[in-house]
C-alpha cells in the first residue's frame, strides 16, 4: 500500500496518467495529491465506480519564506485531509498559497504555516525538508516521507526526533511503459533521476528503498483507516425575495401586455412554474433575474440564448426577451423531468462591461461566495499529433497530412477521445507513418490528456457558503479550481454570463 500520494495528469505539464488508469493500477485505499486541487472530483468518480476508497490531499511547495521574493529551494510537501473538516482547511491552504504575498512562479507557503494547521490534517514531510524547520511537536500528523527520491537522512531524522515514517512512490506516471509519453508531455522541462518514477508496488518499493523499515509500509494503511472524507454537495443560494416567482410573472405580464387570461399563456406558466417549484429552482429564477435587471441598468443586455428562450418565466421575468409561443419554442429543452441538472442559461453582456455584473454579485453576495469558474485545456487530436512530433524531432511536413486525414468525432461520441488510434489502424496514410515513424504511437496516449488550467470565458460561480468549502480558489486569476462537468457534480450554481464586443460596439 504506497498510494496515498499520487500525481495524475492533473499535476499540469508535471506528471502523466490519467485519473482512471491511474486508479486502476493503484491500490484499494488510495490518495490523489497533484500540485492542485483540479482532479478531486472526477478522482472520486473513478474510484467511486471500482469501488476504493479514495483520499484526498493536495501537494503544494513549501520554502523557508514565502514573503521573500526570490528564488529559493523548494520542498514539495503534500496534505491529506482526515475529515471534511480538514477539506476545507486544506482549500483554504491552497487558496492561501496562491496569494500575492507567497506566489513566486508557483504557488508556495512558509514552514511556519505548519504549526497553523489543525489535526484534521496529515503532513507529509516531502523528499528534501529543511529539517531544522519542521514542527517538532507534530509527531502524530507529521510523516517523514521515504521515496527513491528521498534518502537516509529521513530514517535518521525519525529515529532522533520520534516521527513516524511512511513510504511513498514519489510517482510521475503511472506503469514503466508511460515514461515515453511523460518525457514528451513535459518536454525540455525533464530532469534525469535514477530511481524509479513509476507507482512501485509493495516487492519494487523495497527493492528501491532497502534501507526503510517495514513501518514505513504499515502506516500507509494506518493514514488510510484515519480518512474519511466525502466532497461535500453544495446547497442552492438562498435569495430573500418578498414577492413569489408567481407574483413576479403576473407584473411582467402586465408590463408586457400579456392576458394571462387566455389559456394557452396560462396552462405554460402553470405548467412551468410547477416545474421550477418541484425541482427546487425557484432561488436560481431569483438570482438571474436580479442579476439582469441590475444589468439592464447600466448596459445592453442580449435578448436570449439557447433553450432558454423556450421559457415563458424566463421572458416574464425579463430574464429574455423572446416570446416563447408566439415562435412555438419548447420549454422541455430548457428543464425537462428527466434531467438532474441546473438549467443553463447564457447571458450576453458588453465584453467591456461584463465586470461590472462580476463585480454586482460579489458584493451582494460576498466575495468569498463568487469565483471564476475553471477549466481544464486538452489534447485534441491535432495538438497531440504536433507536439510528439516536435519532441522526436519528426519532420512536421512528415505528419500533415496524417492531421488532416485524423478520424474527427463529437464530444458525445464514446470514441471521441481514441481518433489517433483509430487513424492508425484504419486509414492507411495513418498506417505509413506509423510504420515510419514507431514512436509516434505516443500520441494516441496522450490524446485527450489534461494540457493546462485555466479561467472559463464566461461561467461564474455563486454559492451559499464560502466557495472553498467546495474547491480551492486561486487567488492570482479569481478562478475556482474546478472545470463546468465537475462543478455541476457538486452542485454548486453557475451563470454563464458572456461578452460580446458586438453589444460593446453597439453600446458605444
Amino acid at each position: 500500500m504506497l498510494n496515498i500520494r499520487l500525481r495524475t495528469e492533473y499535476s499540469f505539464r508535471k506528471a502523466y496518467g490519467s485519473v482512471n488508469e491511474v486508479v486502476k493500477v493503484s491500490g484499494d485505499c488510495i490518495g490523489i495529491c497533484d500540485t492542485g486541487t483540479w482532479g478531486h472530483v472526477a478522482f472520486n468518480n473513478a474510484c467511486s465506480k471500482i469501488g476504493k476508497k479514495p483520499l484526498f490531499g493536495v501537494e503544494i511547495a513549501v520554502v523557508n519564506d514565502p514573503t521573500d521574493r526570490s528564488k529559493q529551494p523548494a520542498n514539495m510537501m503534500s496534505f491529506i485531509s482526515k475529515n471534511n473538516s480538514g477539506l476545507k482547511e486544506m482549500y483554504s491552504l491552497v487558496t492561501k498559497s496562491t496569494s500575492k504575498e507567497h506566489f513566486y512562479y508557483y504557488p508556495r507557503i512558509g514552514y511556519e504555516h505548519l504549526f497553523d494547521l489543525s489535526d484534521n490534517i496529515i503532513i507529509l514531510s516531502g523528499s528534501t525538508p529543511d529539517w531544522g524547520m519542521l514542527p517538532l511537536a507534530r509527531k502524530e500528523d507529521l510523516y517523514i516521507e521515504m521515496s527513491p527520491s528521498s534518502n537516509r537522512k529521513a530514517l535518521d531524522f525519525c529515529e532522533k526526533k520520534g516521527f513516524q515514517p511512511i513510504a511513498t512512490s514519489d510517482n510521475y506516471y503511472p506503469c514503466v511503459k508511460d515514461k515515453k509519453a511523460y518525457e514528451v508531455l513535459i518536454g525540455r522541462n525533464r530532469t534525469e533521476r535514477s530511481s524509479s518514477m513509476h507507482i512501485l508496488n509493495e516487492w519494487e518499493y523495497k527493492e528501491q528503498v532497502p534501507w526503510a523499515p517495514e513501518e514505513a509500509i504499515q502506516n500507509t494503511y494506518k493514514i488510510s483507516e484515519q480518512c474519511e472524507v466525502k466532497l461535500p454537495q453544495a446547497q442552492m443560494i438562498s435569495f430573500d425575495s418578498k414577492q413569489t416567482l408567481e407574483q413576479l410573472c403576473l407584473i411582467g405580464a402586465k408590463d408586457k401586455n400579456i392576458d394571462l387570461a387566455d389559456s394557452v399563456y396560462k396552462d405554460r406558466l402553470k405548467r412551468e412554474l410547477d416545474m421550477i417549484a418541484h425541482k427546487n429552482f425557484e432561488d436560481y429564477f431569483y438570482v438571474i433575474a436580479d442579476m439582469v435587471k441590475y444589468a439592464k441598468q447600466h448596459m445592453l443586455v442580449g435578448p436570449a440564448r439557447g433553450s432558454s428562450a423556450g421559457s415563458l418565466v424566463c421572458y416574464l421575468l425579463d430574464i429574455t426577451d423572446i416570446d416563447p409561443l408566439q415562435y412555438d419554442l419548447l420549454f422541455e429543452r430548457f428543464i425537462d423531468i428527466t434531467r438532474a441538472d441546473l438549467p443553463d442559461i447564457d447571458i450576453d453582456f458588453p465584453d467591456d462591461r461584463r465586470e461590472m455584473v462580476f463585480e454586482y454579485l460579489r458584493n451582494k453576495y460576498g466575495a468569498e461566495k463568487v469565483a471564476h469558474l475553471g477549466t481544464v485545456s486538452r489534447y485534441k487530436a491535432k495538438s497531440a499529433i504536433t507536439e510528439v512530433a516536435k519532441e522526436l524531432a519528426i519532420p512536421m511536413w512528415e505528419v500533415n497530412d496524417l492531421k488532416g486525414a485524423i478520424i474527427e468525432r463529437s464530444s458525445g461520441d464514446a470514441r471521441a477521445a481514441m481518433c489517433i488510434m483509430d487513424t492508425f489502424n484504419d486509414l492507411e496514410i495513418g498506417k505509413k507513418v506509423l510504420e515510419k515513424y514507431p514512436q509516434m504511437k505516443v500520441a494516441a496516449d496522450m490524446e485527450n490528456h489534461a494540457r493546462h488550467n485555466g479561467v472559463h470565458a464566461a461561467g461564474i460561480i455563486v454559492t451559499e457558503e464560502p466557495v472553498h468549502n467546495y474547491c480551492s480558489v486561486s487567488q492570482q486569476s479569481g478562478a475556482a479550481q474546478i472545470d463546468k462537468k465537475d462543478a455541476e457534480d457538486l452542485n454548486l450554481l453557475k451563470i454563464d454570463a458572456l461578452g460580446l464586443r458586438t453589444l460593446s460596439v453597439l453600446q458605444d
